[in-house]
């Protein structure tokens, strides 16, 4: 695609090679780091590209020792944004403690189930 118009109140795209065709509805299935977004933009259909934000999940393997020493038993959490909602901060901190007293009863007891 190179453009997309407006043409009579319905979507109409040209292509590269500047063929035009008119569509009833004109869907598009495209990734938010795309240049295809720009093209919607411009429509003049109101449309805006979402926001996006980067993320990184990485996990460390310190050993058991290293936990232990600079640690202990103690559990840090890192909530961005915690002012937005305390409410949603407390219940996933309630369902978390619910889960750690279960894991240490298991590991307390193994087993017993």
């Amino acid at each position: 695609m190179e453009r997309i118009d407006r043409n009579g109140g319905k979507p109409s795209v040209t292509t590269k090679s500047g063929t035009s065709s008119g569509y009833d509805l004109l869907v598009g299935a495209v990734g938010v780091n795309t240049g295809a977004l720009k093209l919607f933009e411009e429509m003049g259909a109101g449309y805006r590209a979402p926001g996006t934000t980067k993320t990184h999940i990485c996990e460390l393997f310190l050993g058991e020792r290293t936990i232990k020493t600079h640690f202990g038993n103690a559990m840090h959490m890192f909530l961005r944004k915690i002012h937005e909602d305390p409410a949603l901060a407390f219940r996933i901190m309630q369902k978390m403690s619910r889960r750690i007293l279960e894991l240490d009863k298991e590991l307390a007891n193994p087993g017993s189930e």
